[in-house]
């Protein structure tokens, strides 16, 4: 994700092994709402770990850590942990 000083890092803990990743986004505060985090998934502007993310559903894994952007300002690392 470059070496921006801008980037956030987010921890996270998630309940189910795989997670709407339009939530994570509502979550982490890198959206206002899932809806919008749908459209943004949807339009190609998400990126994680490099990769566009271009259709729903996409699910993000627990127990790793992702680089994501969204368009060209938003951008954080979040890392994903299970409970219990």
């Amino acid at each position: 994700m470059g070496t921006s000083k801008n980037v956030q890092t987010i921890w996270m803990e998630l309940p189910d092994p795989v997670f709407p990743f339009a939530k994570v986004l509502v979550a982490a505060g890198l959206v206002s709402s899932n809806s919008e985090g749908f459209r943004m998934i949807n339009n190609g502007s998400v990126t994680v770990d490099g990769e566009v993310l271009r259709s729903i559903p996409a699910q993000i894994r627990r127990g790793r850590e992702h680089d994501v952007r969204i368009g060209k300002r938003r951008q954080a690392t979040i890392l994903i942990n299970g409970i219990g």
